[in-house]
């Protein structure tokens, strides 16, 4: 018997092109983005608060470092606002003590078939932030290598993320992969200038004595030492002393300027790490950090970091004898030095941290984080009634034990009941998909199974996922999915809602669902999320190893086992684990090869055994079938298993070419259903019950490939060229030479020129435009962001500097520009056609419509706008209005193949899910299609034919 190939059996799913584009949320990257990040989480709590206590975290060394673990409640003092509180439990949590997870994706481990959240650790959460802007030029490299030493000492469990100042620079974030962060740390040095005036010779203290008035004998002494040889009452000592004043000012606020975007900084990463439960801990690398006045500066980091449950380890690094930006060295050192020690004290104090000057060797100032970091104190603290909701409140933690150290922050502060509002079930799932852990709330199992794609360099990645049913059946879900390789780049992402019946299993009911995508072969993380209406959520990660398989002598798809009697008109659905409630087992795989000959005299035996190398219970023998193209072949074999108990069992399936033996996959189930004595062999699956599905979205995008891609040569046509160059000539005459030799296609020296006439604006964009013709993109994306600078509302910038986000795969970002494009006066159909396909590319196909629809009023002859419109409906599924859209389309245009498959899809999907069955007047029309697709070359062809001879048997 036949078991329907899976190329037809992927569920609805979106995709992401990607590291950029994502469903998913970053955790720390508020840095750049911090109102767009953060007003899509729930920000929790510092301290979790219950009727009757108040959990907060402190911790607690001895005076060599080492965490101190046999404290009992009793042993701590805890003062509220002053007042003594009760302090109901103490509980160490020892991070030493958590196992060891396997890295995924790490070749030497065995193979693990599926992943569960209940059996997820969690580890540290660490930020290393390196302070450049405060560090002097080409200093603090043995530092950054000692910290990339101090990743060796963590283990697999914890997650590290890496910010640089200024921004943009190196940005990781939270990753178990510890070598990628390292490799960005190694080398790193300072970039900072030095703000001493050079006209006058101020030192940083002396700026400050003049500009503030803190120190008037300093103040006096330096007026003195630049004015003093001219006579006190004169005009020029008026204004000399007025020159060294205003070079004192510029001094100070250069440094506040400085000190401003470091701790904005610092506090967008606080608000970041506000959204993750649990203790996390900053590295904060610097040589100094000035103030400004008595320190106000520093007063939203405190709060901030109290929300957070952040603390900030301060690296103060020692300054260089020698600083090669300034030609002399200041006249007060001391001075200066104890200002840039001041702030970065009082940040550690405030933060439940503390300041560690660093000389040459920093490795001892590491080990001692590192023992700090092994442990903590999580207290419960008696509440009371004047504990307010979102104010801030004063603790003093104490422990009346000898030569120990306790560190704990100065303020907590309890969260309104708003802001603990879980939020609806999409925002819990992006927050649970975006956090470094995996979350266990709601139990899960996943899956994968990898077989070849349609365009066959790529793979195809089905994640089988099963959800404890907490809830009433059927339940509503959102579903989300990230898949990163090994660097911690997202690749893919995605997310459904959809609504599921409870299965009930031996184990309890649960809910089966699917979700598909298609990536480069390659090793990655699958990391799947869930929320459900009743306010849980879980999260798990899995690896997968999407193999190569196409150019290769030989190659086999993953192994996929389910029970025979559970297909349906669909198809088999691929569970987490097989588990048999029936007397059949049904085996399904792919083989391989690029040279077909290699099938010949293949076979394939499956056998039933209770471990991988056991004996063989049953077996069964199958030879291969013609897949979807002459390099492939599926195998389908149907076990009996109705003599064997109930209990664990692996399938074996061994790949034979007379007796060599070419591939042997196995793949663990489990037998389920009650042992009945004298049980009749089950009936086998029928050929007929299994068939396609109807095209879901991911297979839609995979197979239209290239329509949707973005090409940099398609805004470089005379037609795109041409109108932004009317753009650049209204009010301006005197670039009319210059931008008609652009429409004529000169690019070279156009910026040049245009700078002659003394446009700078216009000088910036053409530059950018012939930079982007030679494909230069970020320097392009400079100059269109200079342009932009200039004239904010200059659309020819906004549209190729999306461009160039574009042909870097930032459609999201490339989106956003292009709809400030569209904000001009005057658009052409090429905008909105090049933003629809941006949307199609984020997984936003949905509020293309809208958008494509309008446009069509305004042009309602072009076609370009209209096979948008088609595809935009397709890829949400809605078939009849895709169809009703492209079909006057095919027929102006009956070699394009894209719209062919378009109008082809929406045929036999509508036929396949019942909404709308083809009569036979429709199948002649779909068969003309189908004859028109194969004189243009279209790609999938053996696919098309299969829809066909399909609908035409009803």
């Amino acid at each position: 018997m036949m078991i329907s190939p899976l190329h037809r059996v992927w569920p609805c799913v979106t995709k992401s092109r990607s590291p950029l584009a994502v469903v998913a949320i970053l955790t720390v990257l508020v840095i750049t983005f911090p109102s767009t990040v953060l007003s899509e989480q729930t920000p929790q709590p510092t301290f979790r608060t219950g009727t009757e206590v108040i959990e907060i975290d402190v911790t607690v060394v001895s005076t060599q470092g080492e965490p101190v673990t046999d404290l009992r409640a009793p042993e701590f003092r805890v003062t509220v606002d002053g007042q003594p509180r009760r302090v109901v439990s103490a509980e160490f949590i020892d991070m030493r003590g958590q196992s060891s997870e396997t890295q995924p994706g790490n070749a030497d481990k065995p193979e693990v078939f599926y992943s569960s959240n209940l059996q997820g650790t969690r580890g540290r959460l660490i930020v290393v932030v390196v302070d450049r802007d405060n560090i002097t030029f080409g200093n603090g490299s043995h530092v950054t290598r000692a910290a990339s030493e101090f990743l060796d000492q963590l283990t697999r469990n914890d997650r590290v993320a890496l910010v640089t100042l200024p921004q943009p620079g190196p940005f990781i974030d939270f990753t178990a992969n510890h070598t990628l962060v390292q490799d960005s740390l190694d080398n790193m040095v300072g970039v900072e200038q030095s703000l001493m005036s050079d006209s006058f010779r101020l030192s940083l203290h002396e700026a400050f004595a003049l500009a503030r008035g803190e120190d008037e004998i300093v103040a006096v002494a330096v007026l003195d030492r630049h004015c003093g040889h001219l006579r006190p009452t004169s005009p020029e000592r008026d204004v000399c002393e007025s020159q060294v004043e205003t070079a004192a000012r510029q001094v100070v606020e250069q440094e506040r300027s400085v000190t401003d975007r470091s701790l904005n900084t610092l506090e967008s990463i606080l608000e970041g790490l506000q959204s993750i439960e649990g203790p996390k801990h900053i590295i904060w690398i610097s040589e100094g950090l000035v103030l400004d006045g008595s320190g106000a500066q520093i007063s939203p980091i405190e709060r901030a970091a109290a929300v957070a449950r952040a603390t900030i380890h301060v690296l103060m690094l020692d300054q260089p004898l020698g600083d090669i930006t300034v030609a002399e060295m200041p006249n007060t050192p001391l001075e200066d030095r104890w200002r840039h020690e001041q702030g970065l004290s009082l940040l550690a104090a405030m933060t439940r941290g503390e300041l560690r000057r660093v000389g040459p060797n920093p490795g001892a100032i590491f080990a001692r984080i590192e023992k700090e970091l092994q442990g903590y104190y999580l207290l419960g603290i008696e509440s009371a009634a004047e504990d307010a909701e979102d104010e801030s409140h004063t603790i003093n933690v104490s422990v009346g034990r000898q030569g120990i150290r306790i560190r704990s922050r100065r303020q907590f502060i309890i969260p309104s009941s708003d802001t603990m509002v879980a939020g609806d079930p999409e925002t819990r799932m992006r927050h649970t998909l975006s956090a470094p852990f995996t979350v266990g709330n709601l139990p899960l199992r996943v899956a994968t199974y990898a077989f070849q794609a349609e365009d066959q360099e790529k793979v195809r990645v089905l994640v089988a996922a099963e959800i404890n049913a907490s809830g009433p059946s059927p339940s509503e879900l959102v579903l989300g999915f990230s898949l990163r390789d090994l660097d911690g780049n997202i690749v893919a992402s995605g997310e459904q809602q959809v609504t599921l019946e409870a299965i009930e299993r031996p184990q309890g009911a649960v809910f089966e669902h699917a979700v598909a995508f298609i990536t480069d072969p390659g090793s990655y993380v699958v990391k799947l999320a869930v929320a459900d209406t009743n306010g849980l959520t879980g999260s798990i990660e899995h690896p997968l190893n999407a193999w190569q398989l196409t150019n290769l002598s030989f190659a086999t798809a993953d192994l996929l086992l389910a029970d025979a009697s559970g297909s349906s008109e669909n198809g088999l659905i691929a569970p987490v684990e097989a588990q048999l409630s029936s007397n059949t087992l049904a085996v399904y795989t792919e083989l391989y090869s690029e040279d077909p000959v290699k099938f010949n005299n293949l076979r394939v035996q499956v056998d039933v055994a209770k471990s991988e190398t056991g004996k063989a219970w049953t077996t069964e023998t199958s030879l291969p079938e013609p897949g979807m193209h002459p390099n492939e072949r599926t195998v389908s074999v149907v076990v009996p298993v109705d003599t064997l108990p109930p209990g664990q069992y692996v399938a074996r399936a061994l790949v034979m070419r007379k007796e060599e033996r070419l591939a042997l996959l196995t793949r663990p189930f489990r037998i389920t259903r009650p042992l009945v004595a004298a049980v009749a062999r089950g009936p086998r699956v029928a050929a007929n019950t299994m068939r396609p599905s109807a095209t879901s979205r991911d297979v839609l995008v995979g197979l239209l490939g290239d329509a949707l891609a973005f090409k940099g040569d398609d805004v470089l046509t005379p037609e795109v060229v041409t109108f932004f160059m009317d753009r650049i000539d209204e009010g301006r005459p005197a670039l009319k030479e210059v931008t008609s030799e652009v429409r004529a296609g000169n690019l070279t020296g156009a910026g040049r020129n245009a700078f002659d006439t003394g446009d700078q604006m216009a000088a910036a964009f053409l530059r950018g435009l012939e930079l982007f013709s030679q494909q230069q993109w970020n320097q392009a994306a400079t100059q269109f962001s200079a342009a932009l600078a200039s004239a904010p509302d200059f659309s020819p910038a906004s549209f190729y500097l999306g461009a160039c986000y574009a042909i870097s795969d930032r459609d999201h970002e490339a989106a956003t520009q292009w709809r400030r494009a569209l904000l001009a006066s005057e658009t052409a159909p090429f905008e909105h056609a090049t933003l629809a396909d941006a949307l199609f590319r984020t997984d936003a196909s949905r509020a293309a419509i809208p958008l494509l629809s309008e446009a069509l009023k305004t042009w309602p002859t072009d076609d370009t706008l209209r096979r948008r419109l088609a595809i935009a409906h397709a890829l949400e599924l809605d078939y009849d209005k895709a169809l009703a859209v492209i079909e006057p389309y095919v027929e102006r245009h009956p070699t394009d193949h894209s719209a062919l498959l378009i109008a082809l899809v929406a045929m036999f999907s509508g036929h396949v899910d019942g909404r709308t069955p083809l009569d036979s007047d429709a199948r002649e029309r779909m068969q003309t299609f189908a004859n028109a697709y194969g004189v243009a070359r279209g790609p999938h062809i053996a696919l098309v034919l299969d829809w066909v001879k399909f609908v035409s048997n009803p």
